[in-house]
């Protein structure tokens, strides 16, 4: 039982489309909220604290450096606003469900290997290993 739940779990293959899902998903959270989060629209300081860190780790995740990294700092700060702006300044555009299945994305890609390719971390395992021989 235990040989078939290690064969079905550490399957390994392309993380090409874990890749473009990663470019993608960056695309649309910045189609969809980098309008509101630009830093001249307001001087709040927590709302520039997240516009910072939106515009960062989004930033990160889309180049693929540090991925992981990235993509956990990215889907923190999503669930940060989905709750701050939705919940408790009662925003309604950030409640609606399309906006938590966006979110929910974000957070499940970090489980994948979604640096693993079309990546800086890609490019600098492969340096490496050029290097090494």
């Amino acid at each position: 039982m235990i040989a078939l739940w290690n064969g079905l779990v550490d399957r390994r293959g392309s993380t090409r489309a874990m890749g473009l899902l990663r470019i993608g998903l960056v695309l649309v959270c910045w189609s969809r909220w980098a309008g509101e989060l630009v830093l001249h629209h307001d001087t709040d300081p927590l709302r520039t604290l997240l516009s910072l860190a939106f515009f960062t780790a989004s930033t990160a995740l889309l180049l693929g450096w540090q991925t992981r990294v990235a993509n956990v700092l990215f889907a923190a700060v999503l669930w940060w606003m989905y709750a701050w702006w939705g919940f408790e300044k009662g925003v309604s555009t950030w409640i609606h469900h399309h906006t938590y299945i966006l979110v929910a994305s974000v957070t499940w890609l970090a489980f994948t290997p979604a640096g693993g390719s079309f990546s800086v971390d890609r490019w600098l395992a492969v340096r490496r290993a050029r290097a090494a021989g």
